[in-house]
């Protein structure tokens, strides 16, 4: 994170020096698709904060030209909540993970609390996560699509984020 509204360049090169003396380069988040393996880099993000000071979008533009696409650079305000959303978001994608939602049979799901797997887990990575024993007791699984009609999924369903998963078991 880096002030826009002072020096974000020095912010941004002290940062740097902290993280290389932690042995820790950032990259650029890389997009992996189902079944590929990620590569084996630091994944991060530029937040530049105060978004909504006078001279923010001076130092947005200068750390954008410093970075030079080495890294996304995310513009956010907590007073404003400007780029916050988009905050959320890219921490989700950089991270390869997906949020999902246990609903327990015949009761709403809690939405306030999702269980957080590796992109590409599955139905049955859902119910060890919950407890080992579920996962052998699991028969099968419901996916409650928003606005649409329940539909029963297997083991092997890869649960995508924000799915709302019930586990029925035997």
């Amino acid at each position: 994170m880096v002030d826009l509204d002072t020096d974000p360049t020095a912010e941004l090169q002290a940062l740097e020096g902290e993280l290389a003396s932690l042995h820790v380069i950032p990259h650029a988040p890389v997009l992996v698709t189902a079944g590929e393996q990620p590569p084996p880099v630091q994944p991060a993000l530029v937040v530049g904060t105060k978004l909504d000071l006078p001279a923010a979008p001076d130092g947005a533009e200068l750390l954008q030209f410093d970075l030079a696409d080495r890294l996304p650079v995310l513009r956010t305000s907590a007073v404003s909540g400007a780029g916050l959303d988009e905050l959320r978001r890219s921490i989700v994608q950089a991270l390869d993970i997906v949020r999902v939602y246990a609903k327990p049979p015949g009761r709403p799901p809690d939405l306030s609390r999702p269980f957080v797997l590796r992109r590409g887990s599955t139905v049955a990575d859902l119910a060890d996560l919950i407890h080992h024993e579920l996962r052998q007791r699991l028969q099968y699984a419901v996916r409650c699509p928003p606005g649409a009609a329940p539909l029963r999924v297997g083991h092997q369903y890869r649960v995508a984020d924000r799915d709302v998963i019930e586990l029925h078991v035997g």
